[in-house]
């Protein structure tokens, strides 16, 4: 799927990016394919502001009828990623207790190779249980399953 929706088109930046997205009763899996001739990637640890960097970023509210909040998940090039939940970006909470490990994330681009990068296209896929998101959700207070 071809993502169109850039919510936060504040400088007009809008490269091509897809977005795979599979799931079974168990494993949520996502496989972004963004196009872009020249990146940046200087954020390395969990919750630094990725959006300072190329990234890509995945919303999900399981109960949009009931609740406004939602799990925003931003990545970049070389797999650092912000974690957080609200109801929007100036009121989110940010989810530190996670150890990157549990997403399983793999990247087309290293630390080490993010200086030679010369495009069309980085990749970063991942996947985790369907029990972390109901984690972190229910100590959110979702009222779900």
């Amino acid at each position: 799927m071809v993502i169109d929706n850039f919510p936060w088109n504040e400088n007009g930046y809008r490269p091509r990016t897809e977005v795979r997205i599979f799931y079974s009763e168990t494993r949520f899996y996502l496989l972004f394919k963004a196009f872009e001739q020249e990146i940046r990637a200087e954020c390395l640890n969990i919750n630094d502001p990725v959006c300072t960097d190329s990234c890509v970023e995945f919303f999900f509210n399981p109960d949009p009828e009931h609740d406004d909040r939602y799990i925003n998940f931003e990545i970049n090039p070389i797999g650092a990623f912000l974690l957080g939940i609200g109801a929007d970006r100036y009121s989110r909470v940010l989810i530190n207790d996670v150890s990157p490990e549990i997403f399983d994330i793999t990247t087309s681009v290293t630390k080490g190779s993010v200086q030679s990068y010369k495009g069309p296209l980085w990749t970063v896929e991942y996947f985790n249980s369907l029990l972390f998101y109901r984690e972190i959700l229910w100590r959110a207070g979702f009222s779900l399953w």
